[in-house]
């Protein structure tokens, strides 16, 4: 189900995190793997005397391609046979580019997983590619401890959903992950009503009536009659702190969650639960981009 694995590194701490784990996961499932570094020259060169200019960009080019080849030549000491890449421009593009033409089944990137005001003004290369990104993005804070010869055995994969046909496509690749590493599979809802609602309204029971046979309706739209076997949990509260209350104690390995690649100022006006997840779980999250 994963035959070809990408990592985007940038030599740091996190992503060494991200190519130790993405190794773990090419062991696990049999998988290629990639690893990647982008660098936009163009931008961090001077712009006069060009002479200069060339003999700067043939070194960071010869940097860059032994740094690569360092990082492949100790997977392979290893067990991982890996290949090293470098690309030329904008991080984000290149990498989204790469996966494209190659298509891969899974693309793994490194994450501070830092929050506050400068993260949700500047971002990162991480969240900008889970926007932007067409097949799924493991997000791996730099904090998950992986060894370097370890293997992906989760005990718990947790996955919230909010019951769209997008959530339902994450569900289901989460329940083949499950499926073949043996972990035990959590669903999670978090519904709530807008503030304006009476807390003693008939909307507000009502939903409380019937929130377990939407959940179930979506179960076997989703899954039909190959259900996985599952645990749900249903709460009643804001998104986030649902999610984080459930996975401070259920301790999960992996979260698996749909994003809606919002853009532009929607984005940085409604945000995201994935994003505000991925920033303060500090937990390795899988995201597959919906429209929305």
């Amino acid at each position: 189900m994963l035959d070809k694995i990408v990592c985007a590194t940038d030599f740091g701490v996190p992503s060494g995190t991200a190519v130790r784990y993405a190794a773990a996961l090419a062991r696990a499932f049999g998988s290629s793997l990639d690893v990647i570094y982008a660098w936009d020259f163009a931008r961090e060169l001077p712009e006069d005397r060009a002479s200069l200019r060339q003999d700067v960009l043939v070194g960071a080019r010869a940097a860059s391609h032994a740094k690569l080849d360092a990082v492949v030549a100790e997977l392979g000491a290893h067990g991982v046979k890996a290949s090293g890449a470098l690309l030329e421009g904008r991080a984000e593009k290149a990498i989204t580019d790469y996966v494209a033409a190659r298509h891969a089944d899974l693309l793994v990137v490194g994450s501070e997983a830092l929050d506050g005001l400068a993260r949700v003004m500047l971002g990162s290369v991480a969240e900008r590619v889970i926007r932007s990104c067409e097949v799924p993005v493991l997000v791996v804070p730099r904090t998950v401890g992986t060894a370097p010869d370890g293997r992906f055995t989760p005990s718990e994969i947790v996955v919230p959903t909010d019951l769209s046909p997008g959530s339902g496509e994450v569900a289901r690749l989460a329940a083949k992950l499950a499926d073949a590493t043996g972990a035990r599979l959590t669903l999670v809802h978090a519904w709530d009503v807008p503030p304006y609602f009476l807390e003693d309204g008939q909307a507000i029971r009502t939903t409380e009536q019937r929130i377990g046979e939407h959940v179930e309706d979506w179960l076997r739209e989703t899954f039909g009659q190959e259900r996985p076997k599952l645990e749900t949990i249903i709460l009643r509260g804001d998104p986030n702190e649902v999610i984080h209350g459930v996975c401070r104690v259920r301790a999960p390995d992996l979260v698996v969650m749909a994003t809606a690649g919002r853009k532009g100022l929607a984005h940085f006006m409604l945000g995201s639960v994935t994003e505000r997840a991925i920033r303060t779980l500090g937990l390795p999250t899988i995201t597959l981009r919906r429209e929305g």
